[in-house]
């Protein structure tokens, strides 16, 4: 029987795409707030720079981590990063081709579309940050914020379960 070394990860530029995914969740609230106003322009200028800052980095992912998730057994996640990188992609796109100068033509379906985009970029990230890189770093996945670099604070809470309520007593009915 032989045994295998554990499958890792030490990528040089992990720091450079942290940083870029803590840009990015900066860039999915300033995107949150203009859907709240329906700031288009705002929501133009933040899938163009979706456009112009991160599909070039989820195209590196193609390239460098798919592979590496592949070898390490993991072809179901590296297939569901890819569907999401093209799901961005063609929502960006379609936000960028249905705004003009400040208008939308269709306000109800480019927020949805919109709202659509802002939170699969937040699980997406969330995925890579908790599982996906610790995965191929060897670590245990889903990691506690402080073990994810300094600073670094969970983006996705609203994904996280919620605490219980606790029950209240129930009350005693007498003669019973």
């Amino acid at each position: 029987m032989s045994t295998t070394a554990p499958f890792t990860f030490d990528e040089p530029g992990l720091a450079d795409w942290h940083q870029l995914h803590q840009a990015a969740m900066a860039r999915m609230s300033e995107l949150a707030n203009a859907l709240d106003r329906q700031g288009w322009v705002d929501v133009d200028r933040v899938c163009r720079w979706l456009h112009d800052q991160f599909h070039p980095h989820n195209d590196r992912e193609e390239a460098v981590l798919l592979p590496l998730l592949e070898a390490a057994g993991a072809v179901d996640l590296g297939r569901q990063l890819s569907a999401d990188h093209k799901e961005m992609s063609d929502l960006s796109r379609a936000l960028l081709d249905g705004h003009r100068c400040g208008t939308v033509r269709d306000p109800g379906g480019h927020g949805l579309r919109a709202r659509r985009l802002l939170d699969l970029v937040r699980q997406h990230i969330d995925t890579e940050e908790h599982l996906v890189l610790p995965l191929l770093q060897g670590r245990r996945p889903l990691p506690a914020p402080e073990e994810s670099g300094p600073g670094y604070q969970a983006p996705m809470l609203s994904d996280r379960p919620k605490p219980r309520r606790a029950r209240r007593p129930r009350r005693s009915v007498p003669g019973r």
